[in-house]
Formats: structure tokens, sequence, C-alpha cells
């Protein structure tokens, strides 16, 4: 309620849609169809937006709040989440074609980590059952 007031108050509902609970197919559409996902998060258990963006091809800007920065790695940029202005300085910077093809790079190869099969197979090595 007090987010959508403040866009109210600042004049931004024509270019603010909601969509709570998004379907799996409506996700994966809007990771992959975004300019960046912007992940202004405070706290997180673990961050699989940040995967779940990267593995879309979607450019990453998140948090820098832990583990955010361990998960995302180099394939994203991150800011303090309690400064507005970092976070759009970040996104401006994505418009330079060599940091954001870096980015896109580093994102693919990070969230092929955490593909189903790679961390089963991790989870079995550090249970010492294969």
């Amino acid at each position: 309620e007090n987010l959508l007031n403040l866009i109210n108050l600042h004049g931004l509902k024509h270019r603010v849609i909601s969509i709570p609970k998004p379907n799996h197919e409506l996700l994966l559409a809007l990771y992959s169809a975004c300019s960046a996902f912007i992940f202004p998060s405070w706290s997180e258990g673990f961050g699989w937006p940040i995967i779940e963006a990267q593995i879309c091809g979607a450019l990453v800007i998140s948090s820098n709040v832990e583990p955010l920065p361990e998960v995302g790695s180099d394939g994203a940029l991150y800011c303090d989440p309690s400064t507005p202005k970092e976070f759009a300085d970040a996104f401006l910077e994505l418009q330079d074609k060599e940091k954001s093809a870096y980015l896109h790079k580093h994102a693919i190869k990070n969230a092929s980590k955490y593909k189903d099969f790679n961390m089963i197979d991790a989870y079995l090595l550090l249970m010492n059952r294969r």
C-alpha cells in the first residue's frame, strides 16, 4: 500500500504495472523481455531471483547485501539498497555496450553453476555420497 501511495504521489501510475504472483511462464517472459532486472532487496535468504533473471538473459542490478553479490558474481551490478541514485546510475551504466556485454557473458556463465544437475552433484559430493 505504501508503494502504491508513492507511485500515485509522484504521478507514476501510468508507468507502473503491477503483476502479483505471475505464473512461471509469465515470469520467464518478464525476465527475458526486461531492459534490466532491478532487485533492491534489503535481505535475502539466497537470491534465486538473480539466478532466474541471469539465466533468462536479463541484465541484473541488485543490492550489495549478502549473499546477493556472491550469488550474482561478476554477472551483475551491486548497489546500496538505501541509495536509490546508485540504482539509477547503474541502470545508466547499462547503456555502455561493452559493460552490458561483459555482464551478460558473466551472468550466463554464473547462472550455469546453478543448473539442477550441477547442484544435485554438489550436494551429493558435500554429503560424501558420490
